[in-house]
């Protein structure tokens, strides 16, 4: 029963497993262009960040509505 409560506190694993992925791409990203002083990495990066943003949101969103529906039943 703890393993099936676990899983549906974290719902969207998809979201977690992706926004993990894009920020250690962006950490990398960031060391690059500071390594190579590339504005077009840098530039990038930053466009990473703006995408983690949004992730950030989607799963912040998805987990409100999640308790919502949980509360309501």
């Amino acid at each position: 029963m703890a393993v099936k409560e676990w899983f549906r506190r974290l719902q969207p694993v998809q979201l977690y497993l992706v926004l993990f992925f894009t920020t250690a791409f962006f950490l990398v990203e960031i060391v690059a262009s500071h390594v190579t002083h590339s504005l077009t990495l840098l530039l990038n990066a930053y466009h990473m960040l703006c995408n983690i943003i949004a992730l950030v949101g989607c799963i912040a969103s998805i987990k409100y509505l999640f308790s919502n529906s949980y509360k309501k039943v």
